[in-house]
């Protein structure tokens, strides 16, 4: 990665045997940000690969320099807070669009989310309007709004890309393509979306 002009890299545990100790996994990371020529950013997702990044865990590894921060994507507000207070030398980014007005208040450095994807705008807005510290409140709402109104299966997202202006893209295996009827309700989302979108572009004119 580093070799092709990466500048930093996200970093799984390993999730094959589960429930690992937190030796096993200072063992497993610690050589690695020993080594890496790149800021290593480690990645809490456990909903996915069902091995938690801990507290305990960041504080022991906290004393490798390249140790950058940690994407939280647990959706756990309670949690994401904690990284934040508990770790000032390390960027901390929210993996869940609801939390990130929050986020940025706390001190979090910002966010990497899926479905800024697909509504990079209403994400953008949340970050201009904590830097010019107007209207957060608002923007987050917005942000909700976009969020509750498409679809976040990765399929889903795919197809709905192509519906709002961009190319349209595929699904690798082991996802399926849509059917011709999810397709249709993807339409009817997308195009609500874009109306409702259009709508507060004039009312914000």
């Amino acid at each position: 990665a580093a070799e092709t002009g990466a500048d930093k890299a996200l970093l799984l545990p390993p999730f094959y045997f589960k429930k690992p100790s937190r030796e096993g996994l200072e063992s497993f990371f610690t050589p690695l940000l020993e080594a890496s020529p790149l800021p290593v950013m480690l990645y809490h997702i456990p909903v996915t690969s069902g091995v938690p990044i801990t507290i305990e865990l960041v504080k022991r590894l906290a004393r490798c320099e390249q140790l950058y921060g940690i994407k939280d994507s647990s959706g756990d507000e309670k949690g994401l807070m904690t990284f934040i207070r508990e770790f000032p030398r390390l960027k901390i980014l929210t993996g869940s669009g609801r939390l990130l007005s929050k986020a940025l208040e706390a001190g979090g450095a910002g966010a990497i989310t899926g479905n800024s994807n697909l509504i990079p705008e209403e994400t953008v807005a949340v970050f201009k309007a904590f830097r010019s510290n107007s209207g957060l409140a608002k923007a987050q709402r917005e942000l909700d709004q976009a969020t509750r109104m498409m679809p976040w299966r990765i399929p889903e997202m795919k197809f709905a890309l192509g519906e709002i202006g961009l190319r349209e893209t595929f699904s690798r295996p082991p996802f399926n393509e849509l059917t011709p009827e999810e397709k249709r309700v993807i339409k009817s989302k997308a195009s609500e979306y874009l109306k409702w979108r259009q709508s507060l572009k004039i009312l914000h004119s």
